[in-house]
């Protein structure tokens, strides 16, 4: 790998940093500063009401004819999973908003969840807000602490305080672990970063039929109704709020940033919706992969001349697959079609009530298909139940077939394979993750804006890049983008407008120059070429390091400007053009705050807080929906729980403390002939569960469960042992446990179990006894 000597180096660095800080440091003098100063009465005290002037309150008021701003982002969609971009998903929805408005097929993303919404919601590069990697796995550098500064507001606060109503539906992941909890702070929530409404989930995924959901700062969970999901809740709820907007202030623009889990695992959706696909998928991978880019060529979304890059290495032929594997992938394909299917329709819902409203001509539309390429992360076959594959747990493909007719319902937590993910970015290289090719960073956008847009159903090639979204926003809108809000220097934005390609289809690209870089993997775009370098681990291996050396990464060479799909490398043939970009991307790097380079779970651990060591945590009733970053460290120990509870003579049962939901994690609880039970749910693998044979006695009782860890590891067994008020009740054994994580958005529950229920219960089984205390000791 050519890198710049260190001499060099140090000096392209010093001038990027320091060109960096030059330009934070904006005038100020004649600049937009946000709020406006406040009108203060000069009156000298003492006088009468008579003789001092009237304050004159100002109303913040936008720009007259300014529209309505709507971001639309899905999670998870590849380049060509779309049917409008030529996937094999019907989305008829997002069709019908390309045919008002405009397609661009060079509109890219970081690879990566919380850095492409940083980015999307500031206007500037990930590392330059601190969110140079997911959320999950932040580190203790600038670039990677995850803590969004005051100097990069988003677009929320800047509309917000320009007269726009702002809401944010959906998917957040923008907040630190350690402050998710309602001890706050709230200041990196959407409600303390300018949303004046939110109404979602803080992770990065969360369960499609029992989701874990926020009211601004509150933990109000999912409406109790059948045949609930998420998507439709989000949807219902974001309409209901434009509608009130329009009612209340019908002059007031407003600003809705619609942002759903889906398509991010678990693939969940209605059953109807997955059964409209049933053997749709039966060719494979391979196949699907070769009928979209023929579809592509001929919507004329890919170039003519572009090439259909090969497999890589790594992931296996549809057809090394056995019967049963390709019959459960190809039910895990279905299973994500539909879920994206049903997607597009509530982005439907969403768009028409517009046109109901009149406000549809000047609403300023971004349908962003995917915050990064498609998900890898299900690895090489799939599965049920995704978040054990991540730590090396995996069912066989016998297992899954026993419950093969569930999958993609609420008793699923499901993946598809990392093959179909391939498949989903046609025509390009690798997946989610992957920012040194566009597999991973490239997505479809479409933007509608009738009252702004004169051509029809229009494709735009121009190179754009997430960050470009707030500028282009800020040009439409007539807004100068501030150099302080409140009180906060704001940083130069790294984003430029496209505006000007909206009513010209030749017009030069203003983004000129764009680095990648997620766990390692990284590249550079300029001026039609891009430099990358791949990493070399796969996107499903994620609780692995990687030990070799970032010198022995090898540099490919691509000139994209003729060459759509990174399918010719010219690093042999173009030496002094690869070295070229090589320094380009260490001096933007730099500026960016993106060194040292390192990769996620890297040694050099986690910016949290260090919290007093405790060994004992002690609840009441009112722990409920606490994250599992809040919840007694209990993996890879010994530990025991002891629930002080008073029974009732008549009769009782609930849940007396759970952690974790569906996809994982245990349970003490009263069943429902009032026995005290512990079940401990292995990725739906293994559900080792000891219950007391006699009914609780009436009055007080101490239930308590001692479990002694084997040692020697992560993940490793144990023995629960149950007792009731001293007396053993009975025990089992745990041949292994959960090493790392239950999930990423269940919680930790004292006298219910919210969300997703962790034992053979109802959701919500709240206990009807009285509960006095909760006490677990770590050992």
């Amino acid at each position: 790998m050519h890198r710049p000597s260190i001499r060099k180096l140090i000096e392209l660095i010093l001038a990027a940093v320091l060109g960096a800080s030059a330009a934070a440091a904006q005038d100020v003098s004649d600049a937009v500063v946000l709020p406006p100063p406040a009108l203060k009465s000069a009156a000298p005290g003492g006088l009468t009401p008579a003789d001092v002037p009237k304050e004159q309150i100002d109303i913040v008021r936008p720009p007259e004819g300014v529209p309505n701003v709507v971001i639309v982002l899905l999670d998870d969609v590849g380049f060509g999973a779309a049917g409008t971009f030529g996937g094999p998903i019907p989305t008829p929805n997002l069709d019908a908003l390309a045919k008002q408005g405009l397609r661009y097929n060079q509109f890219h993303t970081t690879s990566i969840c919380s850095p492409t919404r940083a980015s999307l919601l500031t206007g500037r590069n990930s590392h330059a807000v601190g969110m140079g990697h997911v959320m999950n796995s932040a580190a203790a550098y600038p670039g990677y602490d995850g803590i969004m500064p005051k100097s990069a507001a988003t677009i929320a606060e800047v509309l917000r305080q320009h007269g726009y109503s702002t809401s944010a539906w959906g998917k957040w992941h923008l907040t630190p672990d350690w402050e998710t909890s309602a001890a706050g702070p709230f200041d990196h929530w959407p409600t303390g970063m300018g949303f004046e409404k939110f109404y979602g989930f803080l992770a990065g995924e969360t369960d499609q039929f029992e989701p874990t959901i926020y009211d601004g700062t509150t933990f109000v969970g999912r409406p109790r109704k059948s045949d609930y999901h998420l998507t439709e809740d989000l949807a219902e709820q974001a309409i209901a709020w434009m509608r009130l907007q329009r009612a209340i202030a019908p002059d007031k623009p407003f600003f809705v940033y619609f942002a759903p889990g889906a398509t991010h695992a678990p693939l969940q959706a209605p059953k109807a919706w997955i059964d409209r696909f049933q053997g749709q998928f039966d060719q494979g991978w391979d196949k699907v992969r070769e009928e979209t880019f023929a579809r592509q060529k001929r919507l004329g979304v890919i170039p003519a001349n572009a090439q259909l890059t090969p497999r890589p290495k790594d992931l296996p032929a549809w057809e090394s697959l056995t019967a049963d594997q390709k019959k459960v992938a190809a039910r895990l394909m279905e299973t994500y079609a539909g879920f994206l299917a049903h997607t597009d329709a509530q982005v439907g819902k969403l768009v028409a009530a517009l046109g109901q409203m009149g406000t549809f001509d000047n609403t300023l539309v971004f349908y962003i298909v995917g915050d990064n390429g498609a998900s890898g992360e299900g690895g090489p076959l799939g599965s049920f139940d995704y978040v054990g594959s991540l730590q090396g747990v995996q069912e066989d493909t016998a297992a899954t077939l026993r419950h093969f007719d569930q999958i993609g319902g609420p008793s699923s937590y499901a993946h598809y394979p990392a093959s179909w993910a391939w498949a989903m970015d046609t025509p390009f290289q690798w997946t989610k993750q992957i920012a040194s090719h566009f597999g991973g960073t490239r997505n479809p956008l479409v933007v509608s804006w009738p009252k702004g847009i004169r051509e029809k159903g229009g494709l735009r090639p121009q190179f754009a890049h997430v960050n470009d979204i707030v500028p282009t926003i800020l040009e439409a809108t007539g807004i100068a983008a501030p150099a302080v809000v409140n009180g906060a220097q704001q940083q130069a934005m790294d984003g430029v407008s496209f505006l000007q390609s909206f009513n010209d289809a030749a017009a030069k690209s203003r983004h000129r120059t764009q680095y990648f870089e997620v766990f390692g993997n990284r590249a550079i775009y300029h001026d039609g070429w891009t430099a990358s370098a791949f990493r070399g681990r796969v996107p499903w291996i994620v609780m692995a390091t990687n030990p070799k050396p970032y010198t022995d990464d090898v540099w490919e060479l691509y000139h994209v400007d003729e060459d759509y799909s990174q399918a010719r490398d010219l690093a042999r043939e173009q030496p002094a053009k690869l070295r070229e970009l090589q320094d380009l991307f260490w001096v933007e790097f730099a500026r960016n705050k993106g060194l040292p380079l390192h990769e996620s779970g890297s040694a050099e651990g986690f910016p949290r807080p260090n919290p007093p060591e405790r060994t004992t945590f002690t609840y009441g009733p009112e722990a409920v929906g606490l994250p599992e970053a809040f919840a007694p460290p209990v993996k890879n120990r010994s530990f025991a729980i002891s629930a002080d509870i008073e029974m009732p003579a008549s009769e009782c049962e609930g849940v007396l403390v759970a952690e974790g939901g569906g996809s994982a994690g245990w349970s003490l609880y009263v069943n429902h002939e009032g026995q005290p039970v512990f079940t401990y749910n292995l990725f739906q693998i293994e559900h080792p569960t000891v219950a007391g044979k006699e009914r609780l006695p009436s009055g007080k009782v101490t239930v308590r469960l001692d479990f002694v860890y084997d040692g020697g590891g992560w993940g490793k067994g144990g023995t629960a042992k149950l007792s009731v008020n001293g007396k053993p009740a009975g025990e089992v054994r745990l041949a292994r446990t959960a090493p790392a994580f239950f999930s990423i958005d269940e919680t930790f529950d004292v006298g219910t179990d919210t969300r997703s229920p962790v034992g053979a219960y109802p959701p919500n089984y709240a206990f009807t006894g009285q509960i006095n205390r909760v006490t677990v000791e770590l050992k």
